[in-house]
């Protein structure tokens, strides 16, 4: 009977615990080690508490199912192609939540992934553009003198045009 006292009494204390943590951090506290961790919460639901009653019991059980349902949001976001404004509003949802989700790290590394692809097709774009204004002077000029020649057909200009696709791909290996 001792056992069973004791084993109720530290699952209010961490129950309260936990209730104090996920508080806190709703007022303000952005420490990740300040939020309650959602398997802890979710072992603590799992406890038989039939002769106890815990005022913070079913006031932790909404916010547990608050960080699961947000944990399945995350899974499937995760598994799917979102866009980067959609991730980053679920993962602020995350990092507001009193809980720890289960897989909102793996959240931030796909945005910070996508930021630096964005940060990479913004710059080859760019570059892209550098290069067009280099080549097309001399594919015009090149066009310019067979004019004068009178040598121009359809296949030259189409020739013309490949090379200056390869020269492009050449002078730019990452586009």
């Amino acid at each position: 009977m001792a056992k069973k006292l004791v084993d109720v009494q530290r699952w209010a204390e961490g129950v309260r615990s936990c209730l104090t943590k996920i508080e806190n951090h709703s007022l303000g506290s952005t420490n990740a080690l300040e939020r309650a961790d959602l398997e802890y919460v979710t072992e603590l639901l799992s406890f038989d508490t039939m002769p106890c009653n815990e005022p913070g019991h079913l006031k932790l059980k909404e916010y547990a199912e608050e960080a699961k349902k947000l944990a399945r949001e995350i899974e499937s976001t995760l598994s799917s192609s979102s866009k980067l404004l959609e991730l980053e509003n679920l993962y602020d949802r995350s990092r507001r939540l009193g809980i720890l989700v289960k897989g909102s790290e793996k959240l931030a590394q796909k945005i910070s992934s996508m930021e630096v692809l964005a940060a990479v097709i913004k710059a080859s774009a760019s570059r892209e553009h550098e290069i067009l204004a280099e080549i097309r002077d001399a594919v015009f000029t090149f066009i310019r003198k067979m004019e004068s020649k009178r040598v121009m057909d359809t296949m030259l200009v189409s020739r013309v045009k490949i090379l200056y696709i390869r020269s492009l791909l050449a002078r730019s290996p990452e586009l």
